[in-house]
């Protein structure tokens, strides 16, 4: 996968667990932190679910605690493409 398709999929599941995002950022850049959008742990979480069914995967839950900001779990995401 490339960034923007891993950017795109976030963008995606970002809209399904946190769709007022965008208000407070306009677009994905890789060092977006998630807490300056709004989005909690509870947010990521579910957002993660739905990339690891999409990209059919599981992360390590401590690969997972590192996540803070979008450049993360994109990191993260080609990691295990």
């Amino acid at each position: 996968m490339t960034d923007t398709e891993i950017i795109t999929l976030l963008e995606k599941a970002l809209d399904e667990v946190a769709p007022g995002w965008k208000t407070e950022t306009k677009e994905l850049r890789q060092e977006t932190k998630f807490r300056d959008m709004n989005v909690d742990s509870i947010n990521i979480m579910e957002m993660v679910g739905i990339i690891e069914e999409e990209c059919d995967t599981q992360f390590a839950d401590e690969d997972l605690a590192q996540i803070n900001k979008v450049g993360d779990l994109v990191a993260l995401i080609k990691s295990n493409d």
